[in-house]
């Protein structure tokens, strides 16, 4: 298996932002386009016939300065679920992995590592966010999360 590069990463995403900003050596940056709140319980059982995703309501950015093109989420200590703008296509791929990133995780917030199903097309990530006790806030687009592929 081999580590594609940045670039060769970045031709497999849609929806990015801005390349000079998301493109390293081994990983691509990835964005945060949508932030909610979990509003009531999931269901999980062993068959899967009874389960269920836990109701999630989306959470309107608010605009700081009237000057600013984005807004941005003032989130308080909790769990969010968050999906990203990128659209990640898949075919070829042996390996998929999501982490959050160093920035992320120095603002005392962190989402889980996941690997992204090879089964699938295009991926679109949507997953937990975790904010500490301090809270957070969050500008739209920020760059939260690091994609690495494996071919």
């Amino acid at each position: 298996m081999k580590v594609l590069s940045g670039t060769e990463i970045f031709k497999r995403i849609e929806g990015s932002i801005h390349a000079e900003q998301q493109v390293f050596e081994r990983w691509v940056e990835l964005t945060v386009a949508t932030v909610g709140r979990f509003e009531g319980p999931g269901v999980l059982d062993f068959g899967g016939s009874q389960f269920r995703s836990a109701p999630k309501n989306t959470i309107s950015p608010e605009v700081r300065d009237p000057g600013e093109e984005f807004g941005w989420w003032f989130l308080d200590p909790g769990a969010y679920w968050i999906e990203l703008n990128e659209k990640i296509r898949m075919s070829g791929i042996s390996l998929g992995q999501v982490s959050p990133s160093p920035r992320l995780l120095s603002c005392g917030a962190y989402h889980p590592l996941i690997a992204i199903p090879t089964s699938i097309e295009e991926a679109t990530i949507s997953l937990p966010l975790i904010v500490s006790e301090r809270g957070l806030d969050l500008k739209q687009n920020a760059r939260i999360s690091t994609l690495m592929l494996m071919a």
